[in-house]
């Protein structure tokens, strides 16, 4: 088995920081249905202002919100531009990764599923 990544959710703008929470990230409801990530799933968290980087479980949220909760509410901060990826444990290499792009407004520019040449 392997770890490869499955889906990407790129310049999404962080929408709120909670530091009095046990921990996880928001994901709204719609950034999970198009990524296909699910609620408790591991995702990791990459931030494209400072570098920050975090893994958590997901909790679902509204729309295209993206809450960080707990510890790291002190690394990402609301409007920061963020990646979120979720990697999976696989037999062989997958032939393609779902996408979720966001542009400098906020909201979703494109998603696809994206082939892989391999």
């Amino acid at each position: 088995m392997k770890t490869y990544a499955t889906a990407k959710v790129s310049g999404a703008r962080v929408t709120g920081a909670e530091l009095e929470y046990e921990g996880s990230v928001t994901l709204g409801c719609d950034i999970m249905q198009l990524a296909g990530i699910e609620e408790l799933e591991k995702v990791h968290i990459n931030s494209l202002e400072t570098g920050a980087h975090w893994e958590t479980y997901v909790i679902r949220g509204e729309g295209t919100e993206i809450q960080l909760n707990g510890p790291p509410a002190l690394l990402f901060s609301p409007g920061d531009r963020v990646v979120v990826v979720r990697y999976e444990e696989l037999e062989k290499a997958p032939d393609r990764i779902r996408l979720v792009c966001f542009n400098q407004g906020g909201r979703i520019d494109y998603h696809e599923d994206k082939r892989i040449s391999q």
